[in-house]
């Protein structure tokens, strides 16, 4: 028992940090743009604010405490769910590829952020 608890404390305190990051040194872009490459379809591609992520991030913080994150990854549900929360409370569309890829953005940060952290001599002013 101790050690989810322990574990969901690390969630949020990581939660804090990163929306922290994401708020202050990310720039706010919200536009989607369409591209059309010779005979292939048309993409939208979407821009994350820092509102979405922020309520990315919590929607999938409740998914985590509901049980719906394996040792594998997401379940379905969480997508679905963290979808339904960025339509409702943003009224943006998105699909479970966009948030995926969502997530391999914020692991990127997280490596990023992690090896300055680890960096000997660097610290918060």
């Amino acid at each position: 028992m101790l050690p989810n608890v322990c574990v969901l404390i690390i969630l949020l305190i990581f939660h804090t940090l990163f929306i922290s990051l994401l708020t202050y040194i990310l720039p706010d872009i919200m536009e989607q743009s369409s591209g059309k490459v010779g005979g292939r379809t048309e993409r939208f591609y979407m821009h994350w604010t820092s509102e979405m992520d922020i309520i990315l991030s919590n929607a999938l913080l409740e998914q985590h405490s509901l049980g719906h994150k394996t040792h594998n990854g997401w379940k379905s549900v969480a997508f679905t769910a963290a979808m339904t929360a960025l339509k409702d409370i943003c009224g943006i569309e998105t699909s479970k590829e966009k948030v995926m890829a969502r997530l391999k953005t914020w692991n990127k940060y997280y490596i990023e952020v992690s090896a300055m952290l680890a960096t000997s001599g660097f610290g918060w002013d």
